[in-house]
Parts: structure tokens; C-alpha cells; sequence
């Protein structure tokens, strides 16, 4: 385990990648804060055990498909939240210059109870940046 006063490559890269300086007291509270995260862990480990990235990419695809398609799937709004898949669906249907109503951007997690309003206007994911 690394102590907090030394600087390791992890910390240059995720002050790189996330602006700040990771230390074990830096929580990651969104979605899309902990798909990075592990990423970047995913391809550091990689490296160290001499895989180059198109390597790493390649046992992706081959061995874990259906992570992949996941992955390709998932979208996240302008808050870093993970958008539940039919609230993609509804925004993936409409028209250019189209807006989702609240209501369509509205869901409530089943367990909880809590109802979440998803920013629709960006969608993040795979690289892929949808305006609806």
C-alpha cells in the first residue's frame, strides 16, 4: 500500500485525468467517476504485467463480450449519474431538437423509493456524446 506522502504513477495519472490528485481519502461518488476509476486501474495493472493497451483491448473483446456491449450501452448524464436504460431508449427515439419531458427523465429506484430527474440534454458514454 502506498502512504499518503508518496506521489505514485497512479496519483500523476489520475491528477492527469481527473484534474486533482487521488490520495485513499478521495471518494468516488459518481457513476462515471468509478467506470473511469476502474479503467484506469484496468490498463495500469495491464502495463505492469507488460500488456500493451491494443493487447488489453483485444482480450476485452474476446474474452469479455458482454462487457463490452455494457459498456457501448451505458450513458451518463451531465451530473456523472448512470442513465437507466429506458430513459436512453426514450432519448434515443426522438426527433433532432427534441427534449425529454421531467416525466421522461423522472425515474424511482425500485428498492429505495428515491426518485432521480436525469440531466438528458448531454449523454455520455462510448465516446459518444448525444444531444436530445
Amino acid at each position: 500500500m502506498v502512504g499518503k506522502n508518496l506521489v505514485c504513477k497512479e496519483q500523476v495519472v489520475s491528477e492527469e485525468v481527473v484534474g486533482e490528485p487521488w490520495d485513499v481519502d478521495t471518494p468516488l461518488r459518481k457513476d462515471e467517476e468509478r467506470r473511469a476509476a476502474q479503467v484506469e486501474i484496468d490498463a495500469i495493472v495491464a502495463l505492469s504485467l507488460g500488456v500493451t493497451a491494443d493487447e488489453l483491448c483485444m482480450i476485452y473483446r474476446t474474452q469479455f463480450p458482454v462487457m463490452r456491449r455494457y459498456d457501448q450501452e451505458d450513458r451518463f448524464d451531465a451530473n456523472g449519474r448512470k442513465v437507466p436504460k429506458e430513459i436512453v431508449k426514450a432519448d434515443a427515439k426522438l426527433k433532432d431538437g427534441a427534449e425529454l419531458s421531467v416525466a421522461d427523465r423522472t425515474w424511482v429506484h425500485p428498492q429505495s423509493g428515491v426518485e432521480y430527474v436525469y440531466c438528458c440534454d448531454r449523454l455520455f458514454g462510448s465516446g459518444v456524446v448525444t444531444f436530445g
